[in-house]
C-alpha cells in the first residue's frame, strides 16, 4: 500500500493534536510537516496569539518539522490566497499530496478548504470530521493530552476562562450554548502535552488583555492570555489564608502547579469570594467559600417562595 504524504496545517491547539494523534495511529498517512499561519508584525500564531518561542518548542516535542506562512496584521482574502497557495505549491513540489485539518463540523469552512486545494490536486482530510465534540474533549483528557486557554470571545466567555487548563470543571462551567470544543470559535488553545509529545512544554502566565480580532468587515472582541515560555515558578511564595490562618504555598504564576486551578469557580462564586477576601486563600478555604455561596443563595430562594407563598 502507498503510504499518502501529509502535511498538517497546524493551529498548536487541542484540535490539532487530537487530529494528529488519530492521523499517527493510521499506517496509510505519514504526517511529515506541520504548516502553521503567522502574524509577521506581532511574530505571533494568527488567531491564537501564541508565542512563535512556544509553538518552535511544541512542535519539536512532537518532532515534526514546522513550515510557517507569514501574514500581515489583517490580511485580505485575495492576499491570504495568494500567499497560500505559494505554499502549497511548494509543498506538493516536495511529493505531499494530502492536506490534513482538525475541523469537527463547520461545512462552509470544509468546502473553502477542499475547493482551493482541488485545485493544486491536494486532497483535504478531516480526522475528527462529525464526530461528537463532548465525546472528543473527554477523549482528549482521557488520552493524557493537557491544554491551556489562551483566548476567548468576550461576547460569548468572560475574561475568567482565558489561563484556565482544559479539564471536566471546566467543560461543565461553559455555559450550555457553547460548544465543548468551541468549534464556532468560542475560544482557542494551546496543547502543552500528551501523547504525541516527547516532553511537555515549560510556560508561565503572563498578562491578560482585550483586543478585537477583524475578519473581513468584522471585528470581534477576544480576551487574550499570554504565555511566557520558560520553567514554570515552582516556588512563589509561603502565605497564610487570610480566612483560616493556615499557611500555604502560591504559585499564582505557575498555571500547571497552582493548587487553587483545582478549584473550579463560576463568575458568581468569584465575585462572592472577592467581596470577602482581597488576597489568595488555600484550596480548603476557596471550596468552603463556594459552599458558602450555595447555601446563600438556596436561603434567598427559600426566603423568597415563603414571601410569595404568603
Amino acid at each position: 500500500m502507498q503510504v499518502r504524504k501529509t502535511y498538517f496545517n497546524w493551529s498548536s491547539g487541542k484540535d490539532s493534536c487530537l487530529a494528529l494523534y488519530y492521523l499517527l495511529q493510521d499506517n496509510s498517512y505519514s504526517v511529515e510537516k506541520l504548516l502553521t499561519t503567522v502574524n509577521k508584525q506581532l511574530n505571533r500564531v494568527t488567531m491564537h496569539g501564541l508565542r512563535m518561542d512556544l509553538l518552535q518548542q511544541q512542535v519539536r516535542s512532537i518532532g515534526i518539522p514546522c513550515e510557517t506562512v507569514e501574514l500581515p496584521e489583517n490580511p485580505s482574502d485575495k492576499l491570504y490566497e495568494k500567499l497560500m497557495f505559494e505554499k502549497v505549491s511548494e509543498l506538493k513540489a516536495h511529493g505531499f499530496r494530502y492536506a490534513a485539518f482538525g475541523d469537527i463540523f463547520l461545512e462552509d469552512l470544509r468546502n473553502y478548504r477542499e475547493q482551493h486545494l482541488q485545485h493544486l490536486g491536494i486532497r483535504a482530510i478531516f480526522p475528527l470530521w462529525k464526530k461528537d465534540t463532548r465525546k472528543l474533549i473527554l477523549e482528549f483528557l482521557d488520552a493524557g493530552f493537557k491544554a491551556v486557554i489562551i483566548c476567548v470571545n468576550a461576547k460569548i466567555l468572560d475574561k475568567s476562562f482565558v489561563g484556565r487548563i482544559i479539564d471536566r470543571n471546566l467543560i461543565n462551567d461553559l455555559p450550555p450554548e457553547v460548544d465543548p470544543c468551541g468549534e464556532n470559535g468560542e475560544f482557542h488553545t494551546f496543547c502543552f502535552d500528551g501523547p504525541i509529545f516527547g516532553s511537555p512544554v515549560q510556560f508561565s502566565i503572563g498578562e491578560t488583555i482585550k483586543k478585537d480580532y477583524v475578519l473581513g468587515d468584522v471585528r470581534t472582541p477576544f480576551w487574550f492570555c499570554d504565555l511566557i515560555p520558560g520553567n514554570p515558578i515552582t516556588k512563589h511564595e509561603l502565605k497564610n489564608c487570610p480566612r483560616c490562618n493556615r499557611e500555604f504555598e502560591c504559585k499564582a504564576g505557575s498555571i500547571n502547579t497552582c493548587h487553587c486551578s483545582t478549584v473550579s469557580l463560576t463568575e458568581q462564586e468569584r465575585n462572592h469570594i472577592q467581596n470577602k477576601f482581597d488576597d489568595c486563600l488555600c484550596n480548603s478555604c476557596l471550596k468552603a467559600l463556594k459552599a458558602e455561596y450555595h447555601r446563600h443563595e438556596l436561603t434567598k430562594q427559600i426566603r423568597k417562595f415563603l414571601r410569595n407563598d404568603t
